[in-house]
Protein backbone atom coordinates (compact mmCIF):
# COMPACT_ATOMS: atom_id res chain seq x y z
CA UNK A 1 0.00 0.00 0.00
CA UNK A 2 2.98 2.22 -0.10
CA UNK A 3 2.07 3.54 -3.63
CA UNK A 4 -1.28 4.71 -2.26
CA UNK A 5 0.86 6.73 0.83
CA UNK A 6 3.63 8.02 -1.72
CA UNK A 7 3.73 11.62 -3.33
CA UNK A 8 3.03 10.30 -6.62
CA UNK A 9 -0.28 11.03 -8.13
CA UNK A 10 -2.29 8.41 -9.93
CA UNK A 11 -5.75 8.33 -11.94
CA UNK A 12 -9.18 7.13 -10.56
CA UNK A 13 -7.94 4.43 -13.04
CA UNK A 14 -4.24 3.19 -11.84
CA UNK A 15 -5.62 4.15 -8.72
CA UNK A 16 -8.33 0.96 -8.73
CA UNK A 17 -5.73 -1.13 -10.50
CA UNK A 18 -3.37 -0.50 -7.82
CA UNK A 19 -6.31 -1.88 -5.30
CA UNK A 20 -7.02 -4.86 -7.53
CA UNK A 21 -3.40 -5.82 -7.27
CA UNK A 22 -3.34 -5.65 -3.86
CA UNK A 23 -6.27 -7.76 -3.40
CA UNK A 24 -4.95 -10.27 -5.42
CA UNK A 25 -7.65 -9.82 -7.86
CA UNK A 26 -5.29 -10.22 -11.15
CA UNK A 27 -3.82 -13.76 -12.00
CA UNK A 28 -0.04 -13.48 -11.99
CA UNK A 29 1.93 -13.55 -15.38
CA UNK A 30 -1.29 -11.85 -16.85
CA UNK A 31 -0.71 -8.63 -18.87
CA UNK A 32 -3.34 -6.81 -15.85
CA UNK A 33 -1.12 -8.45 -12.89
CA UNK A 34 2.30 -7.16 -14.95
CA UNK A 35 0.15 -3.69 -15.88
CA UNK A 36 -0.64 -2.88 -11.91
CA UNK A 37 2.72 -4.65 -10.23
Amino acid sequence: MEALSSDQVFTEEENEMIIDFYQHRFPRGTQEYLTAK
